[in-house]
């Protein structure tokens, strides 16, 4: 976990990857599944997104759902975290290989991304039944 500078994201502008452990803009640091518990949140989840000069701010490639059960702890939470960050982060670097993830404006000067995938929405149905089935 680092802060990269200025000059190195500009070169690999759009290039370098991060994954989070909450579902942001919500929860941005080091602490996302302990922040998402800590609110009292109904639902965690994992964010992959662009790198660049802000903390978690970059755009957002793809993010992951699963319950959290009124049972859970902070542990409990954390369990389904793992698995579901090694399914979207390689399927981002798929889809990233393939050249499915387009970049677009969005309001206020922000830059988003759309997910070319014809199997997108199979692909999402499958990270859901995955955070289910813990």
């Amino acid at each position: 976990m680092r802060i990269l500078t200025s000059s190195f994201l500009r070169a690999f502008e759009n290039r370098i990857i991060n994954i989070h452990p909450a579902l942001l803009p919500a929860f941005p640091g080091q602490h996302g599944y302990d922040d998402t518990i800590g609110y009292g949140c109904k639902w965690g989840g994992i964010t992959v997104h662009f790198a660049d000069e802000g903390e978690d701010t970059g755009p957002i490639i793809a993010q992951a759902v699963y319950p959290i059960w009124q049972e859970d702890d902070p542990e409990t939470v954390r369990r389904p975290g793992p698995a579901l960050e090694y399914e979207v982060y390689a399927q981002c670097i798929n889809w990233l290989a393939a050249g499915q993830v387009l970049m677009h404006s969005l309001p206020g000067q922000r830059m988003g991304t759309r997910i070319s995938d014809p199997a997108y929405r199979t692909v999402l149905r499958d990270w859901l039944e995955l955070a289910l089935s813990r």
